[in-house]
């Protein structure tokens, strides 16, 4: 299965790493950035990219028919967006076999946005979960195609109730390539 990756952030470096390992998937083309002053988290896929001579383009909001055209050039059947803090055009999402595959880090449709474990923290959730999400025009809003609950202690703050959400999303990304290959999504 020929895979896409859009995302700038630990969570997508952590997801482009998985989806490497996964002997059925070829990891196609990334798009991604070249620095982001909004995400603390921000990470540069660049060097994973070049390491596995993986294609990637640095997106510039002003210009997202770049992205598309580079998406689309690779052909990818499946596109995983993973840590991108940009709604996606429709011409995007319509593009590919299986559509965007999007990641939230909460129990959606709840808590739907930015800053998703900073706010489960804040409102004093008891638990939340990882989301994986078809990607439709609106925030977080398409339907749910897989999703872990996951329980926050008293003793969480935002770093370790984001490494257990990342610990849940690996196993669900390969779930889904599973479930992607035998055509039951």
């Amino acid at each position: 299965m020929r895979v896409g990756l859009i995302g700038c952030v630990i969570s997508t470096k952590i997801a482009l790493e998985r989806l490497l390992s996964n002997k059925n998937v070829e990891v196609v083309a990334v798009i991604t950035k070249e620095f982001s002053s909004f995400n603390n988290d921000f990470e540069d896929l660049r060097p994973i990219c070049l390491k596995n001579s993986i294609p990637y383009h640095l997106e510039n909001k002003k210009e997202k028919n770049k992205s598309l055209a580079f998406m689309k050039s690779y052909s990818p059947d499946v596109v995983f967006c993973v840590g991108w803090c940009f709604l996606l055009e429709t011409d995007f999402l319509s593009t590919f076999k299986y559509g965007v595959i999007g990641f939230h880090p909460a129990e959606l449709p709840k808590n739907r946005g930015r800053h998703p474990i900073i706010w489960s923290l804040c409102l004093g959730l008891k638990e939340t979960a990882s989301t994986f999400f078809m990607i439709d025009a609106g925030a977080d809003s398409g339907p749910i195609i897989n999703q872990i609950k996951i329980t926050i202690s008293s003793s969480d703050n935002a770093s370790s109730l984001y490494k257990k959400i990342l610990g849940k999303m690996v196993l669900q990304i390969d779930h889904i390539l599973s479930q992607l290959i035998q055509g039951k999504i």
